[in-house]
């Protein structure tokens, strides 16, 4: 007599910003056919001209810091690098943008001690432009200046010894157009999440979008993702 062979269910819960994160680029790895779409969505208009595509995810860029993901189109000819720092509210909490902003504004103009500014949303952001401003600290303005007037002095920002680190700015280095992200549960046009940017003056705004999770959900929904959807049924509540 055969034995029955037993069927194993096996499922993948990831937890908060990073296992909707991971979720939604494996989607798109194993989907390309979604890529430039869901790049419109996040606000940005990449044209179709035989892009490859390649994921940094939570990559580490040492004293510039990690990025929760890094999407780089390279055909060959143009590369382009979009920059992506999410946030979420948390089960229990909030998250507003105003209240990201006065933090770092106030740690500019006044020169408060800020607990947790190097996650701050709008210091991720600015450390990114660092990151390729500087030419990942090898240039000879790779002293930047800090973001509190207590810390005018320069101070030198480099990536570090790890090779791996070096590898993911190979990656994004030299590319002809770069776009910072923030996906966040809050919504705000772009023109009021870039006049906020100006008013802060460490970065330019115009490459600056903001996306909500909200949206990003609705759009996986039109193409049925459903894997990534199960994974923000199971963070319902802690992402938006």
């Amino acid at each position: 007599m055969t034995e029955k062979k037993q069927r194993i269910v096996s499922q993948i819960r990831g937890y908060s910003e990073r296992g909707i994160v991971n979720s939604i680029t494996y989607f798109l790895n194993d989907n390309p056919e979604h890529i430039y779409a869901f790049i419109e969505t996040l606000g940005i208009h990449l044209e179709k001209c035989n892009y490859n595509f390649t994921f940094l995810i939570e990559q580490s860029f040492y004293a510039f810091g990690d990025s929760d993901l890094v999407i780089i189109a390279n055909n060959g000819k143009k590369k382009t690098v979009i920059f992506i720092e999410c946030k979420v509210k948390t089960y229990q909490g909030t998250f507003k943008i105003e209240s990201e902003f006065k933090k770092i504004k106030n740690a500019i103009d006044i020169n408060e001690k800020t607990d947790g500014i190097s996650s701050n949303l709008f210091v991720q952001l600015y450390n990114k432009h660092l990151l390729i401003d500087t030419k990942g600290g090898s240039s000879n303005d790779s002293a930047v200046k800090g973001i509190s007037k207590k810390h005018k002095e320069k101070i030198p920002k480099k990536l570090g010894g790890n090779e791996i680190v070096h590898k993911a700015f190979k990656e994004v280095k030299d590319a002809s157009d770069y776009y910072y992200v923030a996906i966040t549960p809050e919504k705000m046009d772009n023109e009021k999440f870039r006049d906020k940017i100006n008013k802060l003056e460490l970065m330019p705004s115009e490459n600056a979008y903001l996306c909500d999770w909200e949206n990003i959900e609705n759009y996986l929904e039109k193409v049925k993702a459903t894997k990534v959807l199960e994974m923000f049924e199971y963070n319902k509540g802690q992402i938006y």
